[in-house]
């Protein structure tokens, strides 16, 4: 049986170029392809997934590529996950391996080292681009120093994400059936541990992270 991929990438042309490449492989099928973390999830939760492959920076709000790695991880433990993208920041890169990414590769290779990369990651190995240091992402991805999403608490994480998708303080309040003066608390407790003073600094920061 071919293994079951996911696309997700917010990127129509991209996704298309890619199911087309996955297509060229019969190890391959492709049982889902979308555009935001949220419908990756109910995808996740809906069907068996043998790897998912997935952009870093995804739509503000949906949740980024960092973030929907850990919350795939957490529904299916046992699907592969690729990160797949253009930046080439090694700290990007080990922000994703973190998140339980299983592999990582530039939407700047061919399409022979990107297959070659999910054949990889299925067959349980780590797969990182030969362009990369791969001896510093690596060292990176144990290292024991927190990141700077990993400094917030769950809450915190919670009113982050509602945050940087435009949500008010009031909006923040009601979705999370918590006070106002808390979710002021909470917002001003993100900005000081994530070394920012504005809302829009937040949003910037937020696809830098691919959060």
């Amino acid at each position: 049986m071919p293994s079951q991929v996911l696309v997700v990438d917010d990127h129509p042309l991209f996704r298309e170029g890619i199911c087309r490449l996955l297509e060229r492989d019969p190890r391959l099928k492709v049982s889902g392809e979308v555009g935001s973390a949220g419908e990756a999830l109910e995808i996740a939760r809906t069907q068996a997934i043998d790897l998912a492959i997935i952009d870093l920076v995804l739509p503000t709000g949906s949740g980024g590529g960092v973030t929907l790695t850990q919350r795939l991880k957490q529904a299916r433990p046992r699907c592969r996950v690729l990160g797949l993208s253009v930046h080439d920041d090694p700290t990007h890169v080990a922000a994703m391996l973190r998140a339980g990414a299983d592999g990582f590769a530039f939407k700047t290779q061919i399409g022979a080292e990107i297959l070659d990369a999910i054949q990889t990651v299925l067959g349980a190995k780590r797969y990182l681009p030969p362009a990369i240091d791969a001896g510093h992402v690596m060292r990176l991805a144990t290292s024991r120093e927190a990141t700077p999403l990993e400094r917030l608490t769950q809450r915190e994480r919670e009113v982050f994400e509602l945050l940087v998708a435009g949500e008010s303080n009031e909006g923040v309040a009601g979705r999370l059936c918590i006070a106002r003066r808390t979710v002021e608390t909470h917002r001003q407790n993100i900005m000081k541990k994530l070394e920012v003073s504005s809302i829009a600094e937040l949003v910037r920061l937020s696809f830098q992270l691919g959060a």
